[in-house]
């Protein structure tokens, strides 16, 4: 595995750069069609396609759009890939430059945070899920803004979309962003996400409310260790209301950001992890207008691997 810092990118074509650099240093292979790029991991002899456009949104200006498919054909439209799932978009309230972007990445996964000023992250990760079925994911953190005011209420207001994996949609219709886990179900290949309609959705105990008191400890008193909690995927099966683990996320895990500062690296035995919120930390309210945040709910954030 290996960390990449590239300082100030100028846009999110620079970021997308970024990525494919760590993702062919690691292994995978990359084609280029005309408008996009394709992702090629090969893992447990399966190959899975990971494919990246750099795009706008109407009324949000720009962004990365994210596409999983089992297949790559340069013919063929980034949308009309074998099994091409849902779109995950990586927004921004800016176009670029960017303070910073962070990529971490491995044989089967390469996780990105981009600084876009000060305090303030968007996410965009991909790879094949551990210790379970191979289970291809992508995961997107961000709320496209476009006016001053509503960016005052998305880096305050620490809504659901603070969650990990969370739900597509999220709090109001300006959320873009959509976490999506492909994988053979049930005999055929299937793309589920949190908030689907059954039988396409996904369960993760920590985002479903069954970890927060364990996650309301930043650090353990008696011993300073900050807790990271693993992140396990569960899949509905075809027949809805069954569902079945699929595995975890490699080399990420939550952790509460509420002691800790964006771009804090921490130790573990011999593993170092860099932690970072997943849009801002220094939010004030909660969704329902509470002055106090609930630390166990509201300071949701990723420990990335170096």
């Amino acid at each position: 595995m290996a960390y990449t810092f590239i300082n100030a990118p100028a846009s999110l074509a620079a970021v997308i750069s970024g990525i494919i650099s760590a993702a062919t240093a690691q292994g995978w292979a990359h084609n280029a069609p005309s408008g996009w790029d394709n992702l090629q991991l090969t893992s447990g002899g399966a190959t899975y396609h990971f494919n990246l456009q750099n795009t706008t949104l109407a009324s949000y200006g720009p962004a990365i759009a994210a596409y999983g498919a089992t297949a790559y054909n340069s013919a063929a439209a980034i949308t009309a890939q074998t099994n091409c799932s849902p779109a995950a978009y990586a927004s921004n309230y800016v176009a670029g430059s960017f303070l910073g972007a962070y990529i971490f990445s491995g044989t089967t996964y390469v996780h990105t945070v981009v600084q876009t000023t000060a305090g303030v992250f968007f996410h965009l990760h991909m790879g094949v899920l551990e210790n379970g079925t191979g289970a291809q994911y992508i995961q997107t953190a961000e709320r496209p803004i476009t006016t001053a005011s509503s960016y005052f209420e998305w880096v305050n207001y620490p809504t659901y979309f603070n969650n990990p994996f969370s739900y597509n949609g999220g709090q109001g219709s300006q959320t873009y962003s959509r976490n999506v886990i492909g994988s053979i179900i049930d005999g055929a290949w299937a793309w589920k996400y949190i908030g689907a309609s059954s039988p396409g959705r996904l369960i993760l105990p920590c985002v479903e409310g069954l970890c927060d008191d364990m996650f309301a400890r930043s650090q353990k008193p008696y011993n300073g260790v900050t807790p990271l909690l693993p992140m396990p995927v569960f899949a509905e099966r075809s027949l809805g209301n069954v569902y079945s683990y699929l595995g975890t996320p490699p080399s990420m895990r939550y952790v509460n950001m509420y002691q800790h500062n964006p771009g804090d690296v921490i130790t573990l035995g011999s593993d170092t992890w860099m932690l970072f919120p997943m849009v801002a930390k220094n939010a004030t309210q909660n969704v329902y207008e509470s002055v106090t945040p609930n630390v166990g709910t509201y300071f949701y954030g990723l420990a990335l691997k170096q």
